[in-house]
C-alpha cells in the first residue's frame, strides 16, 4: 500500500520475470465506458424505426395485387444448342421502353428503407477557375464528416471531384477538368446529416413553403418514377445554415447550391411516391401547386 491508499501494487514477486507492477486507481473500472453514438444519429434513427406503423398505415393499399407476373419471365432465352445464337447478345425487347419491375408489396417486413444520401454540387466557376472548387470539397467535408477516403469507414468512397468527360468550347470547358463534387453517406453519417438537415437547415431558410410536388399530369411510367430516388435542390444560402459550416463561415469565401438525393429500396410502380411519403415522415415538406 503506498501513500494515502490511493494507488495498490500487485504481483510483483521477486521471481517473476521482468517484476511487472500493475497500479490501479480507484474508480477506474467505473470510468471505462465506451463512447456511444450520437444523440442526434441515435434519435433520427430511432424515429426511422418507430415510423414503421405509420408508414404502413400511409403505404398500404388493399387493392394492390401481390400475385403479379415476373417481367424477366417474358424475356427470349437464347437457344444452347443453336450455334447461331449461342455466341450472339440477348436481342432486345422490341419498343422504347426497358422491363419495368414490379412494385414489391407493402407489409409490415416490406417497409421502405432509405439506402443512402449522395451530396452533390456543380460549380460553374470551376470552368476558368480551378481554385473554386477547394471551398465546396471543404465545406461537404465538415457536413458529411468524410474525407476523401472515406475515413476508414468501409465501402465509403468519401468527398469526390468529378471530372469533365468531352470538351464544349462555348462553354470554356476541357476533358478531365474538376467541375463538381459529391459525397455519399451511408449508416450513423447517414443520419446525422439528415437530422441536421431537418433539425437547423430546413426550418431557418426564407420564405420555403416546402418542396414543390410534380403535376398530377407527370407519366408515372417513367424511369425516374419508378427508380425509387428522390432528389431536391437547395439554395447557396442553405450551405452555410449546416452548424458544421457555420461554427467556422469565414473559412469559406463562398457558398454554392447543392442537390441532395434521397436513394431507397423501393422499385416499380409509384416507387417515387412512396419514397416521397417515407421522406415526409422526417419532416422533410412537400407541397402541389
Amino acid at each position: 500500500m503506498l501513500s494515502g491508499g490511493m494507488y495498490q501494487r500487485r504481483g510483483g514477486g521477486e521471481g517473476e520475470e521482468g517484476r511487472r507492477m500493475e497500479v490501479d486507481r480507484p474508480g477506474r473500472a467505473e470510468s471505462r465506458e465506451g463512447v456511444g453514438e450520437a444523440m442526434a444519429a441515435r434519435c433520427c434513427r430511432a424515429g426511422a424505426e418507430e415510423r414503421g406503423p405509420d408508414l404502413l398505415y400511409l403505404l398500404y393499399d388493399v387493392a394492390s395485387p401481390t400475385d403479379l407476373p415476373d417481367p424477366g419471365a417474358y424475356v427470349p432465352l437464347p437457344d444452347p444448342s443453336n450455334p447461331y445464337t449461342s455466341n450472339r447478345p440477348t436481342s432486345r425487347l422490341k419498343g422504347g421502353h426497358h422491363i419495368r419491375p414490379n412494385a414489391k408489396p407493402i407489409s409490415p417486413s416490406t417497409l421502405p428503407k432509405l439506402e443512402k444520401i449522395v451530396l452533390h454540387s456543380f460549380i460553374k466557376e470551376a470552368s476558368g477557375k480551378r481554385d473554386a472548387i477547394v471551398p465546396v470539397i471543404a465545406a461537404f467535408r465538415a457536413i458529411s464528416g468524410s474525407t476523401q477516403l472515406g475515413g476508414g469507414v468501409p465501402g465509403a468512397g468519401g468527398v469526390q471531384i468529378a471530372y469533365s468527360k468531352q470538351s464544349v468550347q462555348r462553354w470554356k470547358l476541357r476533358p478531365r477538368q474538376p467541375m463538381a463534387v459529391k459525397v455519399s453517406m451511408r449508416g450513423e453519417q447517414m443520419w446525422t446529416f439528415l437530422n441536421s438537415l431537418v433539425e437547423f437547415v430546413i426550418p431557418r431558410l426564407r420564405d420555403f413553403p416546402g418542396f414543390v410536388l410534380p403535376s398530377s399530369s407527370s407519366s408515372p411510367n417513367t424511369p425516374n418514377n419508378m427508380s425509387g430516388t428522390v432528389s431536391i435542390g437547395f439554395p447557396p444560402t442553405a450551405m452555410g445554415l449546416f452548424p458544421q459550416v457555420e461554427v467556422n463561415f469565414d473559412a469559406y469565401p463562398r457558398m454554392h447550391g447543392f442537390h441532395v438525393q434521397f436513394v431507397t429500396d423501393l422499385k416499380g410502380k409509384d416507387a417515387q411516391d412512396r419514397a416521397r411519403q417515407m421522406l415526409s415522415g422526417f419532416r422533410i415538406p412537400f407541397i402541389r401547386r
